[in-house]
């Protein structure tokens, strides 16, 4: 008897031995390839990709980096959310809330992003990302112009839309989309232009990344870009975000 429990305790151990080993070696690659990201050799991730989430496709680190690959930050957003809600305690949910609150920060939603960073400070206090989350959110509520308003007249938004003065009063735009290339962003500002709507791009820099942000519009006021929202809302098949230029 003694016998068959030492021989079942001796194969319990070479399994969890086996998960741990498997674990620490997907890790160890996942862990590479974000690096690989960072540096801005995307391609060379992406070239892996496809194994991976065939043999691992439940794998939180290989959602990870399937949101960190997304050129437009929107499209990653619901990856992170995914992980959050399905992998809480993975190694790697840290790092997916910490993704969703630069985002918030970087589109202006301070409410959410302080959410955001309030939920992470009671779940991964020890988080390296921590420290950032919280300058990224201080500085989104320094800079945060973020309104909803009813739309009056159309013909006034369009009005306004397009007028091309120059001024030195503090001017307004809507944000629709951000994106971690110039290219992508390009590309999304041709589909604007073709609309003959007023399109710009924006570099940003958060946490030392570069960022280009697809702007439309020169708005004198504020209200005047609370007013072209629902217009610029239906091109773009989004909720615009009002920032100051």
């Amino acid at each position: 008897m003694k016998k068959i429990l030492l021989i079942n305790l001796c194969l319990l151990l070479s399994i969890i031995s086996f998960n741990n080993a498997y674990s620490q070696s997907i890790n160890t690659k996942i862990a590479s390839y974000l690096k690989l990201i960072s540096e801005g050799r995307s391609d060379e991730v992406k070239n892996k990709l496809t194994d991976l989430t065939t043999n691992y496709p439940d794998e939180p680190g290989v959602l990870l980096l399937q949101g960190a690959l997304q050129k437009n930050i929107e499209k990653a957003l619901p990856i992170y959310q995914r992980i959050l809600k399905k992998y809480p305690n993975s190694e790697w949910a840290d790092d997916a809330a910490w993704r969703i609150i630069q985002y918030y920060s970087i589109i202006g939603d301070t409410a959410e992003a302080a959410k955001s960073l309030n939920s992470f400070r009671s779940k991964y206090k020890n988080s390296p990302f921590l420290e950032p989350a919280s300058v990224a959110v201080d500085m989104a509520l320094s800079k945060a112009v973020y309104s909803i308003t009813p739309p009056k007249a159309v013909a006034k938004v369009l009005k306004t839309q397009t007028d091309d003065i120059v001024s030195t009063k503090q001017h307004y735009g809507l944000q629709v989309g951000i994106y971690s290339t110039l290219k992508a962003a390009e590309s999304e500002k041709a589909k604007y232009l073709d609309l003959k709507l007023r399109t710009e791009i924006k570099e940003k820099i958060v946490n030392g990344e570069k960022l280009y942000a697809v702007v439309i519009g020169n708005y004198s006021t504020e209200q005047s870009a609370i007013e072209a929202k629902a217009i610029v809302s239906k091109q773009c098949g989004c909720n615009p975000i009002i920032i100051k230029k």
